[in-house]
């Protein structure tokens, strides 16, 4: 009987998929070779839902150190069901084929519900960087910055 509820009302996490929604191409001033745009989609069962979006930035560069690889962003009222997390492990297999086997996710200091979001989708905390000025603009304006790792071949 257990397993009729489990299944009669499902985690939210499967009802998160995610949508490609644009390829940027290139931008070397940044060390970027493209980014990758998806819609996060809560998929319901009349129609779907669009609740967000995250992009995955393929490349490295000193930029990328503290803009990272990661953003996301989830609509203010589907926010606090954990839909960023699951979106940021589903990011996971994207990143793999494109041959990246770590991401770096960096937020700000104060932004606990992003540093939550990183912790809960198996991010490693790494360490708290100062984001040299020439980096402020593009980092919106951040002065310091968090910085997360994931790992991209584990649970793939």
């Amino acid at each position: 009987m257990r397993g009729f509820f489990r299944n009669l009302f499902p985690k939210n996490e499967g009802y998160i998929y995610l949508s490609l929604h644009n390829k940027l191409p290139q931008e070397a001033e940044l060390g970027l070779k493209y980014t990758l745009v998806y819609n996060i989609c809560l998929k319901q069962r009349v129609a779907k839902h669009n609740v967000g979006y995250i992009s995955l930035r393929v490349g490295e560069s000193p930029a990328l150190y503290y803009l990272g690889h990661v953003g996301y962003r989830i609509d203010p009222e589907y926010r606090g069901h954990g839909y960023a997390a699951k979106a940021v492990e589903l990011i996971k297999q994207p990143a793999y084929s494109a041959n990246m086997r770590s991401l770096v996710i960096t937020c700000d200091v104060d932004n606990m519900a992003s540093r939550k979001t990183c912790l809960n989708s198996g991010c490693e905390f790494e360490q708290i960087v100062d984001v040299p000025l020439q980096y402020h603009e593009i980092c919106m304006d951040s002065k310091k910055k968090c910085r997360y790792i994931l790992f991209t071949e584990e649970e793939i």
